[in-house]
């Protein structure tokens, strides 16, 4: 992704301030407004007297926001802070998005990473935003982000080598309106692009729509409770197929919910 001379921030919160980190260390000059330092009036004014080649956008401000529409109809593209935390990370990743039990999973799959010795860090809508782990820890081997379909309204050309949608639930529909544009923006996850060797890992309940959802066809992997589910949780145990995988007998994901949800998904990120 290119790197930019001048940028608009939008919010001003940790996402905010590790972008506004990243654009300086970049030379870029950035301006930041939030709502509670402007108003309307203050953000047409300075959108008609100055230009800015990108807008870095707080997940609380929607795309139907009259901020977020006003920088729009400026001309000025719209860019997550995940995403360009991601854009200048030189390792791979892991993204995972959901509606329930996501930061259980980043941490689970981040901490499987450390002790198969690999070098990782889980940040995202969980903990450190992406901005902030990259510059602190450049060399990673592995970045695991919690992604929420918040930051998913405005990444562009994100991507990760293992992409997950652990479950799609009725949350959050106030800002999205229906369950079909919530499904929709979680399964950008997925990528503009199918790259070789990319993976997506979705519920088997939801592969049609996830599908559906995406341009062209993907390498994907299913969870779920039961075959045909290629990862499945029965009595205490997930399979791969017929064979035993995961041992969660007497853990706090041996039931149907979890284990056929968060474990399942977690043993199918492991076997990619």
């Amino acid at each position: 992704m290119k790197k930019y001379k001048t940028a608009l921030i939008l919010g001003y919160g940790r996402s905010g301030r590790a972008a506004e980190r990243m654009l300086h260390a970049e030379g870029c000059e950035t301006v930041v407004l939030t709502r509670e330092t402007a108003g309307e009036a203050e953000v047409l004014r300075l959108l008609a007297e100055r230009s800015f080649e990108v807008c870095i956008v707080s997940p609380g401000f929607a795309l139907g926001h009259p901020w977020t529409r006003a920088v729009q109809a400026a001309g000025i593209p719209l860019l997550s802070e995940l995403e360009l935390g991601w854009s200048r990370f030189r390792g791979k990743t892991v993204a995972l998005t959901g509606s329930n039990g996501k930061s259980t999973a980043v941490k689970w799959i981040g901490d499987l990473l450390r002790l198969d010795g690999r070098t990782a860090a889980v940040g995202g809508n969980y903990g450190i935003p992406a901005c902030e782990v990259v510059l602190d820890q450049p060399g990673l081997e592995w970045l695991v982000l919690e992604v929420s379909s918040f930051q998913l309204e405005t990444v562009r050309d994100f991507r990760a080598e293992i992409a997950v949608v652990l479950n799609v639930l009725p949350n959050h529909l106030d800002r999205h309106g229906n369950m079909e544009t919530y499904r929709k923006a979680k399964a950008r996850v997925f990528g503009p692009s199918y790259c070789t060797g990319d993976v997506c890992i979705v519920p088997e309940s939801l592969l049609p729509a996830l599908r559906a959802d995406v341009a062209e066809d993907r390498d994907w992997i299913t969870f779920g409770g039961a075959s045909p589910a290629r990862f499945h949780f029965e009595k205490g145990r997930v399979f791969d197929g017929a064979a035993p995988v995961l041992n969660l007998a007497g853990t706090m994901f041996d039931s149907p919910i979890l284990g056929s949800c968060t474990g399942a998904a977690v043993a199918a990120v492991a076997a990619a």
